[in-house]
């Protein structure tokens, strides 16, 4: 055989079976050119860039599903999370994130920086952190919990 490629049609069709089965798993983490962040919940895989991106307003994925934090409040509860960074506010970006009953440990030098560029309406463009009933230890070099920051 000169030139052809000899294949059966039951190996095709395994092939086909294959491919769809794995690149079904991945487009959900991959979507608009970068991948997602996860929130993980788990107390062992990093939350902070998916906690970043709820305050951010941005894309998260969480349970396999995206939630878009710009137009939806998905409240988290009974959750074990870990941040290895200080989550920020952004005066122009709104998302909001509702804890309830949640476990956090931060290995940051502080959980959260509060930025305040002294000039945004806060009462549109700040973003809300709810925490109810939540415990935050931090384990991080500083070990504090919230600082403010003037831009």
């Amino acid at each position: 055989m000169t030139g052809k490629l000899a294949i059966s049609r039951r190996a095709f069709l395994q092939g086909l079976a294959a491919a769809g089965t794995v690149a079904a798993t991945e487009p959900i983490f991959a979507i608009e050119g970068h991948r997602l962040p996860t929130l993980y919940r788990d107390g062992v895989h990093d939350d902070g860039p998916a906690l970043q991106a709820m305050i951010d307003g941005q894309k998260v994925v969480i349970d396999g599903k995206i939630v878009d934090f710009a137009t939806e409040v998905w409240p988290i509860s009974n959750a074990r999370m870990l941040t290895r960074q200080t989550l920020q506010t952004n005066p122009t970006k709104r998302g909001s994130i509702v804890l309830k009953d949640c476990q956090i440990t931060c290995d940051a030098s502080f959980f959260l920086r509060w930025v305040d560029d002294g000039a945004s309406d806060h009462r549109r463009t700040t973003p809300v952190l709810s925490m109810e009933r939540c415990i935050v230890g931090n384990r991080g070099p500083g070990g504090g919990l919230i600082y403010q920051s003037l831009t």
